[in-house]
């Protein structure tokens, strides 16, 4: 996802969660979420990209990586764990 909303890497990752959800039904909670900021971005476009690190029966893990799109340079990495509730 690109833009220069500040929300774009936090809807890039529900968009990877949803599509990693064991049934459509399942709905999930955060049980940890973390943000490193490694450097600012005073114009331009943020690139986030998401991807699937731990897809469990009862945990998902996704790690997004927000990066300038003139350069390329990483911004910002989000982490974020959630737990798997039956739906």
């Amino acid at each position: 996802m690109a833009g220069r909303d500040p929300l774009v890497a936090s809807r890039c990752q529900l968009v990877a969660l949803r599509h990693n959800l064991p049934t459509p039904s399942s709905a999930t909670t955060t049980i940890s979420s973390s943000t490193q900021f490694i450097r600012g971005m005073r114009s331009g476009t943020a690139v986030a990209t998401a991807r699937l690190l731990h897809r469990g029966r009862t945990t998902i893990v996704v790690e997004t990586d927000v990066k300038g799109d003139s350069n390329g340079k990483l911004r910002a990495r989000l982490t974020q764990t959630q737990a798997v509730l039956s739906g």
